[in-house]
């Protein structure tokens, strides 16, 4: 990090495949917001075991949809919440799946005991699902389209997170197929952390099960303004207060690279909230960021001790260089 003009501040969250054992750990232990935050959402039978299996490092927190998915979007809220208590209020926001939820939630989307009920409705939901995952290819989704339509393979893009990087969803027989086929052509293609093909047609159904839940909540504008990478343009009203808006996320494609080009339309330090930097590297790799106009912070990287220390003082650092 350098030093740099002040600028307004946008959260960025991420989604399934960002997880690592030990997110948020150092967080939870030493922040007091962050901490009463996971506590209140993954309160209850159901949340509570998630909470554990988290606190306990069990492969269940982070190989489990179930489980994953709560999980993230909990993290996602407290971050949120954390920074905003120590003066840190965003002007934009920005998440890639269930991290656009969370930062809807942050948002005033619905309180927390909605928030609870929905979320332990997701976990029942992803208890049981299609099988399948995604894999993140390293080619542009016009050439990805192309190779699953000369190879007859059944699969989607299920993400378009930059012009070079894609993600694909698929069963794991097909997704081997096209490992196999991209690996002829010298295309990099890596498993994403799922244990389900979210985003394409074959997790639609869950999707209709979570709508169900949503629509017994009270939805609400967003306090904050947001780009979704679901549909790559700014949340209305209208669409922040439909069920099925936030529904279909789970099996509609994510638009990141058309949301994050919208979002630097304007000028940012964006502060990914994490867990991971997989987001931050697609933000520092466009060429807004890149020619300086807007700057990427990461809170939560996978390498290392993750230390509260080492949060504080990117925080701090945030705090003096925005507006």
């Amino acid at each position: 990090m350098s030093a740099s003009v002040r600028r307004p501040i946008a959260f960025l969250s991420g989604g399934q495949g960002s997880q690592f054992v030990g997110m948020g750990i150092a967080q939870f232990e030493n922040d007091v917001v962050f901490r009463s935050t996971v506590k209140a959402l993954l309160a209850g039978p159901r949340l509570a075991s998630i909470l554990d299996a988290w606190l306990e490092g069990s492969q269940e927190a982070f190989t489990r949809s179930a489980y994953t998915q709560p999980l993230l979007v909990a993290l996602g809220i407290a971050s949120a919440r954390s920074l905003a208590s120590r003066g840190l209020y965003p002007s934009a926001l920005l998440g890639h799946s269930a991290g656009e939820f969370s930062l809807a939630v942050f948002a005033g989307l619905i309180d927390d005991e909605a928030t609870r009920v929905v979320l332990a409705r997701r976990s029942e939901i992803l208890d049981e699902g299609p099988s399948g995952s995604m894999r993140a290819v390293r080619s542009d989704s016009e050439t990805i389209t192309s190779l699953l339509r000369e190879h007859g393979l059944r699969a989607w893009i299920a993400a378009e997170n930059s012009p070079t990087q894609c993600l694909v969803s698929a069963e794991l027989g097909v997704l081997e197929k096209l490992a196999e086929i991209a690996q002829a052509r010298s295309i990099l293609t890596v498993p994403a952390m799922s244990d389900m093909p979210f985003h394409s047609p074959l997790v639609k159904e869950k999707a209709l099960q979570l709508e169900e839940s949503l629509s017994t909540a009270r939805l609400s504008s967003l306090r904050v303004p947001m780009v979704s990478g679901s549909t790559g343009s700014w949340v209305s009203d209208a669409q922040s207060e439909q069920a099925n808006f936030w529904a279909e996320q789970l099996w509609r494609p994510v638009k990141f690279w058309s949301a994050l080009d919208m979002l630097l339309n304007d000028d940012w330090i964006i502060v990914d909230l994490g867990p991971g930097t997989g987001l931050s590297a697609i933000a520092a790799s466009h060429p807004k960021v890149r020619s300086g106009q807007s700057e990427v912070v990461s809170l939560m990287p996978t390498k290392g001790a993750n230390s509260f220390t080492d949060w504080v003082e990117k925080i701090q650092y945030v705090q003096k260089n925005s507006l």
